[in-house]
C-alpha cells in the first residue's frame, strides 16, 4: 500500500507546520511519522516519534483538524475511509 502523506498549515502565523506520513498496513492500522517545520526556531523540522492507529482513528483526526488541512483533505480523508473500510489495496 501507498503512503498517505497530509500536510496541516498553522492555525495562527507563528504556529509550526506538520507534514504525517501514513503508511498502511495489512491489519487495518497505519504507522504515522510526524515532522514539524516551525518559523518560530528558524524553520527547524522536529520529526515526532512514530506511532501506530487505525484508519478510523486517523480519519477522525483529520476531520477534527479540516480547518488547518490545505485542499487535498478531502481527499486523503476520503482515501483513509476506503483503507478503513478494506476497499484499497
Amino acid at each position: 500500500m501507498q503512503p498517505i502523506v497530509l500536510l496541516f498549515r498553522p492555525r495562527k502565523p507563528d504556529d509550526a507546520f506538520e507534514v504525517w506520513y501514513v503508511a498502511p498496513r495489512a491489519d487495518g492500522t497505519a504507522r504515522v511519522v510526524v515532522e514539524r517545520e516551525d518559523p518560530a526556531s528558524g524553520g527547524r523540522l522536529e520529526i515526532g516519534w512514530p506511532f501506530g492507529a487505525p484508519f478510523t482513528r486517523l480519519s477522525r483526526l483529520v476531520e477534527a483538524e479540516a480547518d488547518r488541512v490545505m485542499p487535498a483533505a478531502a481527499h486523503a480523508l476520503k482515501r483513509l475511509r476506503e483503507l478503513a473500510r478494506g476497499k484499497v489495496a
